[in-house]
Formats: structure tokens, sequence, C-alpha cells
């Protein structure tokens, strides 16, 4: 089952790698949910039963958050997020942090804006073939205003990783083996955070495979 997985994905990335060089009407540009500029902290997200900075995985994806932030969003600076990991010990025994002791962590880090949230759900097989490794999971996170205290965003995104199936960027699945599949998805699932706060491009395939529902606080 393993060999058919590979025959199959080496002769569909060529269709693939032809389908996403033809142009713009194959992606769409997307606005950015939070237009603001100052500094921002990405927190690990927490994932299961673990707290902040706990989850080695929530770690990772606030510090690509932070890169993807940096590379596409100059007038937003990602703030190190280490330093909120003293306030929100102080936190740990708390059943719900609310956005005025959020709107405290961030003024530790020196931030105008926060950003939580939790890893609901992740897995790393193909639900329709369980042969090809892949990344699927569910994030929910909100963004915090720091000024004013309030939660300006709330969401919830759903997608998988690599978006076309079988590769990212002319390499395989297979090709990238355990580790750096985790790495890249890591990666993904923070420029996906990051993308809250700037305009961005994506393929047609992230368009089927992305499910987000989200609420905006009102004024």
């Amino acid at each position: 089952m393993r060999s058919l997985s590979r025959l199959t994905a080496l002769m569909v990335l060529p269709a693939m790698l032809f389908f996403n060089a033809c142009g713009p009407r194959n992606s769409e540009r997307r606005a950015p949910r939070v237009a603001v500029s100052g500094k921002v902290v990405f927190i690990p997200p927490r994932a299961g039963e673990s707290f902040y900075f706990d989850a080695e995985a929530g770690v990772r994806i606030a510090r690509a958050a932070a890169i993807a932030l940096r590379t596409n969003r100059p007038r937003l600076v990602p703030t190190d997020f280490a330093v909120a990991r003293g306030p929100l010990r102080s936190l740990i025994l708390e059943e719900y942090i609310s956005p005025e002791q959020w709107a405290d962590v961030a003024r530790a880090c020196g931030a105008d804006y926060l950003v939580h949230g939790t890893i609901d759900r992740i897995g790393w097989v193909d639900p329709f073939d369980p042969s090809l490794p892949r990344c699927t999971f569910t994030l929910t996170y909100s963004v915090v205003e720091v000024a004013r205290a309030r939660e300006i965003l709330r969401t919830t995104v759903s997608g998988a990783y690599p978006v076309n199936v079988i590769a990212d960027g002319g390499v395989t699945v297979f090709a990238m083996g355990p580790d750096g599949l985790r790495e890249r998805a890591y990666e993904y699932m923070g420029a996906l955070l990051a993308r809250t706060f700037y305009a961005h491009t994506i393929s047609v395939f992230e368009v089927k495979e992305l499910s987000q529902s989200e609420n905006l606080a009102g004024d």
C-alpha cells in the first residue's frame, strides 16, 4: 500500500506543479482579519491537558508565527514570547483567563496585541489514505487588544499540510520524512496565525482545504 501511495505521488506531482503555475485565476487574495500596527506577542498554544509553553508543538508554532509576521508585516513587530512564561505561570490554576489578564501578560512583553489559543486536534496520517503521511489539524485562537483589554477576534481554523496532499514546493511527504513533515507543518500553522494580520494569497488547493469560523468582536 505504501509503495502504491509513493507511485501515486510521483504520478500526480507533475500535474500539481503545472496547475500551481497556471496563474492568478488559481489563487485567491485575502485581506487581513485584524489590520493594526504596533507590537504583537504570540503565546505558544496549549495542547490537550498541557498548559501554555508546555507543548513543544505550541512553542514551534508560535516561533514560526513570529518569523512569518516579521517577514510579511514589517509594521507589526513580534515580541519575545519567552517573557510571558512567568506571568502565565501565576495563572496556571485559573479555570479561565480573562481578556484583562491576557492584557497584563501582553504588557509584560511590551506588546499591543496578544494571540493565544489551543491545538484542538492534530494528526499525522491522511484520513483518506492511512498509508500517506500528512498533517491534519484544528486550531482555535484569539486576538486580544491590550489598550482596551478586550478580545477582538476569536476563530477556529481546520486544515491540512501539505495543502497539495502529497508535496510542498516539489518535495514529497516521503522525501520530507517524519521530522521534516512535522517541522514544515508547524511552520505552516504558525503562518496561518500570522496571516491574521496581513493580506496574503492562497492557492485553490488551500481554499478547498481550509475551514474557518470566526467571531469578530464589536466596538
